[in-house]
């Protein structure tokens, strides 16, 4: 959103061109903040707004909110993994080293079968659906 706004501007002559990768670099870290403002002015749940203001950085979420906070980054990072493909066993060692996994009293161990399910599943799944 916040891409095709620039682009919007650049289209029309309100400020200058920037290579795509500079744009990115600027505009991804704000995206949580934005996201999280928008969904506050919509009255969702502190509880919510924060998990997505802080998904990239748990720890600094307030002290009641970083549990479900950490749950969501697990599940984003985790989300990202299969977007990007990765096979079951690169899933697993992956999250296994994720930080949240100590915020949410999690080890390697409890973990690992898990995220093996879970993208075995997203991987049969991407092969019904064809992509």
């Amino acid at each position: 959103l916040l891409v095709r706004a620039y682009a919007a501007l650049v289209e029309e002559g309100r400020c200058e061109p920037m290579p795509a990768e500079t744009v990115v670099r600027a505009v991804v870290p704000l995206s949580p903040r934005v996201g999280a403002d928008l969904l506050a002015t919509w009255s969702v749940p502190s509880l919510v707004v924060d998990a997505i203001r802080y998904h990239d950085a748990p720890h600094m979420a307030p002290a009641g909110h970083r549990r479900f906070t950490a749950m969501i980054a697990l599940a984003a990072a985790m989300g990202g993994m299969l977007a990007d493909r990765a096979r079951p066993s690169q899933v697993a060692e992956k999250i296994a080293g994720h930080p949240s996994l100590e915020m949410l009293e999690m080890t390697e161990v409890r973990i690992a079968p898990v995220a093996m399910e879970i993208a075995s599943e997203a991987r049969q799944l991407t092969s019904a659906l064809g992509r």
